[in-house]
C-alpha cells in the first residue's frame, strides 16, 4: 500500500514536472517571435532563433514523457513522422510545431496555459515598447503611404510594421480572455472593448480592430445571451457566414489568376490592400509542393495566411489542417463552446490577410485549441474544472 502510495506521488511529480516544460516552452515561444526576432531585426544582430529550439526540445521531452493511449499513439506517430519527413525535405519546422502542440496539450490545464501565453505575450510587448521609447530597436511610428493613397503615420512601439504590433496587441487580448475569462466581469469586458479601440487608434490595423472585436463580440454573446447563439438557425447561420466569406475571397483568387478582371483588381485593392496580387504572383513564381517549403530569401513574400500556410505546410498538411480547423468549428458549434467559436472566427479573419498569425508557433492559436478538442479536454475534464473554478 505504501509503495503503492508512493509510486502515485512520484507519477503525479513527474506529470507536473512534464506540464511545467510545456508552460516554459509556449513561453519562450512567446517571447521569441513577440519580442526577440523583432529586437534582434531591428538592431541589425541577426536573426537567432535559440529560444525556439529550447522550446521545442521541451515539446519533444513532454511528447516522449507522456503517457497516451492506443488510439492517441496511432493517430498521434504517424502524422509526426510525415512532420520529421516535412522538415527533411522542406526544412521548414511549421508541421513539427503543429504536432507537437497539439500532442503537447494532454493533461495541461487549459487556462493555466494561456495565462501563461498572456503574461509572457505581453512581456515581450512591454519589453518592445519601452525600448523603442528610449530609441533602441525599432521605431515608435512610422510616417508614410501604407498602400491607402494617402500618408499616414502609424504607431508601432518597436514592430516593424503597426499590424504586427496590433497583432500582439490582439493576441494579449485573446490570451488574457481565454485564461482569465471565467473570472471576468461585464464591466472588465467593456474595458477590454475599449482598449481595443485605443490600440486601432495607434496602429489604424482594421483587421486588428474587426478581428479583436470578433472575438470579444462572441465572448460576449455567449456569455451573457446564450440563448441567441446556442439555437440551431444561430449556429448554421455564423458557418454559412463564415464559410460564404471564404468563397468570395477563394472566387475572387482565382478570378484574379485567371481572367484578371475589373472586380477582381476592386478587390484585390479596396479589401486586400494588394495582398491577393502579391500572393498570386509569388505562387506563380514558387508553386506549393505536396510537402512544403520555406520562404524564399529573394526579396520576395506574400501575406494571406491560409495560402502561405498551405505553402509552408505543403498539399498534404494543409489539407489536414483544414479540416481539423473544419471539423473542430462544427465540434464547437454543436456543444455551445463559446471561446472556441470566438478564437476560430477570429483566426479565420486573421488568417484571410496576415500570415505570421497562421505560420508563427505561438500566433496560431487554433493549434492549442486541436489540441485540447483531440484529447476530449473540452467534454470532460474542462467541465469539471469550471465547477469546480465557480465552487471556489
Amino acid at each position: 500500500m505504501i509503495c503503492s502510495s508512493k509510486g502515485h506521488m512520484i507519477e503525479k511529480k513527474w506529470e507536473i514536472f512534464l506540464c511545467t516544460c510545456v508552460y516554459l516552452a509556449v513561453a519562450l515561444l512567446a517571447i521569441s517571435d513577440t519580442g526577440v526576432q523583432v529586437f534582434l531585426l531591428h538592431t541589425g544582430i541577426g536573426n537567432s532563433r535559440i529560444l525556439r529550439k529550447i522550446a521545442i526540445a521541451l515539446l519533444f521531452f513532454k511528447v516522449f514523457g507522456t503517457r497516451y493511449t492506443k488510439k492517441e499513439f496511432f493517430l498521434i506517430f504517424p502524422i509526426m513522422v510525415m512532420a520529421l519527413y516535412n522538415y527533411r525535405v522542406s526544412g521548414n519546422t511549421y508541421c513539427i510545431y503543429n504536432i507537437l502542440t497539439i500532442a503537447c496539450v494532454k493533461n495541461i490545464d487549459f487556462y493555466k496555459l494561456f495565462k501563461v501565453l498572456f503574461w509572457s505575450t505581453l512581456s515581450a510587448l512591454t519589453i518592445i515598447s519601452v525600448l523603442s521609447l528610449m530609441n533602441i530597436g525599432g521605431e515608435v511610428a512610422l510616417t508614410k503611404e501604407f498602400g491607402r493613397d494617402k500618408i499616414q503615420t502609424r504607431y508601432c512601439f518597436g514592430m516593424y510594421h503597426p499590424n504586427v504590433w496590433h497583432q500582439a496587441v490582439s493576441r494579449c487580448v485573446v490570451f488574457g480572455v481565454l485564461g482569465y475569462r471565467n473570472k471576468m466581469k461585464w464591466y472588465q469586458f467593456g474595458c477590454v472593448f475599449v482598449l481595443s479601440y485605443v490600440a486601432y487608434l495607434l496602429s489604424l490595423s482594421r483587421t486588428g480592430l474587426l478581428a479583436t472585436m470578433l472575438f470579444l463580440g462572441f465572448i460576449v454573446l455567449y456569455e451573457y445571451f446564450p440563448n441567441i447563439v446556442k439555437s440551431i438557425r444561430t449556429k448554421i447561420a455564423i458557418f454559412i457566414s463564415a464559410m460564404a466569406v471564404y468563397g468570395v475571397y477563394f472566387y475572387f483568387i482565382y478570378d484574379f489568376s485567371v481572367n484578371t478582371s475589373e472586380i477582381s483588381m476592386i478587390f484585390n485593392q479596396k479589401f486586400t490592400n494588394n495582398r491577393m496580387v502579391q500572393a498570386v504572383y509569388y505562387l506563380r513564381m514558387h508553386p506549393a509542393s505536396i510537402w512544403g517549403q520555406s520562404i524564399r530569401d529573394d526579396g520576395t513574400v506574400f501575406d494571406c495566411g491560409f495560402l502561405r500556410m498551405f505553402y509552408e505546410s505543403g498539399y498534404i498538411f494543409g489539407i489536414l489542417i483544414v479540416a481539423a480547423l473544419l471539423l473542430l468549428f462544427c465540434y464547437s458549434l454543436k456543444y455551445n463552446y463559446g471561446d472556441y467559436v470566438a478564437v476560430i472566427l477570429f483566426m479565420m479573419l486573421y488568417g484571410l490577410f496576415e500570415a505570421p498569425t497562421m505560420t508563427r508557433p505561438s500566433y496560431n492559436i487554433l493549434i492549442f485549441l486541436m489540441g485540447f478538442a483531440f484529447f476530449e479536454f473540452t467534454l470532460n475534464n474542462r467541465k469539471r474544472q469550471d465547477e469546480v473554478s465557480v465552487k471556489q
